[in-house]
């Protein structure tokens, strides 16, 4: 499998460049074009997984991409950064089901500047990739990873730029290779989460990261960071808004939702109004490459600070592979679990629901927010079978087979939906 190291200089392999004024613009890229189909329409695919929109019938869109970048040198020590991103991953769902397709408009990724401080720290200023995951930096760079893509329990966060500032650093101590990192800015605007559009806004986002290299076979990596979310989407705004902070509940069914004798409980909307909500992140990873063994393993959590509907998140994974040549078998197992970050705001809810009005304890609104927390709580389990051949430095043939399934009570657990799928995917990643 190609290491991170071989793929920064893989990658501008074939490079083409050109003076313009004053400056030399270096373009380089990468892309991916993958099938895959679900073998049976009837199991659909979880729609947390960024495969999610494949069916029986085999289907190109989903996963394939296209991507080119742009260096331009400005001076000695400043240079300019532009990514453009084509993809056909798929939208939202319809009020059918029906999954908009993706149309691969080119859009873009990253714009920042990057500034060389001295021989061991540099800083980007701008749009730029946000470090969460092991495979942050590379993370539509298929080339980069033994998998078609990787694991979804782990890698399902829907932001993955922000606006701000990171600053880099390397160190050469002995045999070690130190990157640290750390980055503060923010984000604005709309993201996927289970194929369902919301707007989400993160201020004070910072954190910290480091990342040892130990003779070029042994890679750890650990990250502390967080901000304030804000996050809304369709159904829990218009409970909040229509069932809380009104009179009458337009999200009930008849004939409640006619009701005009509701009293507006500001207090329990504020509980579940999900403005300005401290959100913690944590993470640690490791990869071991060493006699043709292959172990890769990563860990995070996302904490919701303060009572909300808003889910914490747990998710792991660990894989296993042997070099032969050029060719990498692996096998990965990957859990990715979602609880409500304060059970007890339910309570709360509730109670103030319940006090002060001619429904009581049997008030309509009661199920309305216990079937929002109800669709919060979430239990994946992927089971996955991997092959990667190498056919040169900078371009791989994949294979993919993944089951999911999960161990969690429908009746509890009702996000789930379904209980088992798989999908076998294939196609080739490449680089230049």
């Amino acid at each position: 499998m190609l290491s991170i190291k071989k793929l920064c200089a893989g990658i501008g392999i074939g490079l083409a460049s050109c003076g313009a004024a004053r400056a030399a613009v270096i373009f380089n890229g990468f892309g991916q074009i993958i099938v895959g189909t679900t073998l049976d329409n009837s199991r659909p695919m979880n729609v947390r997984t960024p495969a999610y929109a494949y069916s029986a019938d085999p289907s190109f869109l989903s996963e394939s991409l296209f991507a080119l970048q742009t260096t331009a040198t400005l001076s000695d020590t400043l240079s300019a950064v532009a990514q453009i991103v084509a993809s056909g991953v798929p939208g939202e769902k319809d009020t059918s089901g029906s999954v908009t397709p993706g149309n691969f408009q080119p859009e873009f990724s990253w714009a920042y500047l990057h500034g060389e401080l001295d021989n061991q720290w540099s800083v980007n200023l701008g749009r730029q990739r946000l470090p969460l995951y092991r495979y942050s930096g590379y993370l539509q760079v298929g080339v980069a990873y033994p998998w078609i893509r990787p694991p979804s329990s782990v890698y399902s966060t829907p932001i993955n730029n922000f606006d701000g500032v990171l600053l880099n650093g390397d160190f050469s101590p002995g045999d070690w290779f130190l990157h640290p990192q750390f980055f503060y800015g923010g984000f604005n605007g709309n993201a996927l989460i289970s194929a369902t559009p919301v707007s989400i806004k993160l201020n004070n986002l910072g954190g910290a990261v480091i990342e040892a290299t130990y003779a070029n076979w042994l890679t750890l990596r650990a990250e502390f960071g967080g901000g304030q979310l804000t996050f809304h989407t369709a159904l829990p705004d218009q409970i909040i808004d229509d069932c809380l902070n009104a009179t009458a509940c337009a999200t009930l069914p008849a004939p409640y939702n006619t009701l005009n004798i509701f009293t507006p409980l500001p207090a329990a909307a504020d509980v579940l109004r999900s403005d300005n909500k401290w959100i913690t992140y944590t993470s640690a990873a490791f990869e071991l490459n060493r006699y043709n063994f292959v172990l890769i393993g990563e860990i995070n959590e996302q904490r919701i600070i303060g009572g909300s509907y808003l889910a914490n998140y747990r998710n792991y994974y660990i894989g296993a592979g042997y070099q032969f040549g050029r060719l990498l078998p692996m096998l990965t197992y990957s859990r990715g679990r979602a609880k409500n970050s304060d059970p007890n705001s339910l309570n709360i809810v509730t109670a103030d629901i319940t006090a002060g009005n001619p429904f009581g304890a049997s008030d309509p609104r009661i199920l309305v927010v216990q079937g929002l927390f109800a669709q919060i709580s979430t239990i994946d389990d992927y089971y996955e079978f991997s092959l990667r051949y190498d056919l040169t430095a900078t371009v791989a043939l994949k294979l993919d087979y993944t089951y999911y399934a999960s161990p969690a009570d429908p009746a509890i657990f009702t996000a789930q939906g379904f209980q088992h799928a798989q999908i076998v995917s294939g196609g080739v990643a490449f680089s230049f």
